[in-house]
This record gives structure tokens, C-alpha cells and sequence, in this order.
């Protein structure tokens, strides 16, 4: 499947869901990694599921798809960070994630399943 989004994306770099179907990619190839333990590899995931919605992002700031995107990438990152034991590299990416939350909330922009994962990173929450 990465492979794949990867070629339609070369194909077609300006097409957005291509792009966020490889961000989708990119977090679940973290998250199933971070769970296995190996938490240098997930971190690799989470970055490059960042750079995609950053990117995405910069072409459309007010996309909640896209900025949901983007926050997962930073719990990723977040999580990632702290089991590596670089706790305030991980605190600056917890904040960031929630910043976009909140924000999101305050515009009444989460989904259903975001606004789960929001209270949970507005609490405090690691995965």
C-alpha cells in the first residue's frame, strides 16, 4: 500500500488524498512499530507522516483533515521521543499537538474519532 500511494503521489504530486492516504500509511506503520517496541524505527514513521501533512498543510492551513493529520504525527513523534528518554523533546511535540486541538475544538472542526483522540492528548495522555 505505501508503495503504491508513493507511485500515484510521483504520478500525481498535487493530488491530496493520495498525500494523506500515505500520511495514514506512515502513522499506522508508527503506531504498529511503537507498539513492537522499536521506537527509533516508529519514530522515523511519525516523521515522515509530518513532513506530509506540514506539507499539506502549507497548501491549505484551514484543512481539519489535514491538521488532524498533523497532530497525530506530533503524538507520534511525542511518544516516540519519550520512550527514547528525550523527555523535552517529547513535551514540545505533546504541546504542539495539542495547540492544533485545541485549536481544532475551538472551531468546531473535530470528528467523531478526533475528538476522542483529542481529549485524550489534551489530557495529558501518552499512547
Amino acid at each position: 500500500a505505501r508503495a503504491l500511494s508513493e507511485d500515484l503521489l510521483r504520478a500525481d504530486p498535487e493530488r491530496v488524498e493520495t498525500e494523506r492516504d500515505l500520511i495514514q500509511i506512515e502513522e499506522s506503520l508508527g503506531t504498529l512499530t511503537l507498539a513492537q517496541g522499536e521506537a527509533t524505527q516508529a519514530r522515523d514513521y511519525f516523521t515522515n507522516a509530518r513532513a506530509g501533512a506540514e506539507k499539506l498543510a502549507q497548501r491549505d492551513p484551514s484543512n481539519a483533515r489535514v491538521q488532524s493529520a498533523l497532530a497525530h504525527a506530533y503524538s507520534g513523534l511525542a511518544t516516540s521521543d519519550l520512550r527514547l528518554g528525550q523527555n523535552a523533546a517529547a513535551e514540545n511535540l505533546r504541546q504542539q499537538s495539542r495547540q492544533i486541538w485545541s485549536d481544532l475544538k475551538t472551531r468546531g472542526m473535530l470528528t467523531a474519532a478526533d475528538a476522542v483522540a483529542s481529549e485524550i492528548e489534551l489530557a495529558g495522555s501518552t499512547r
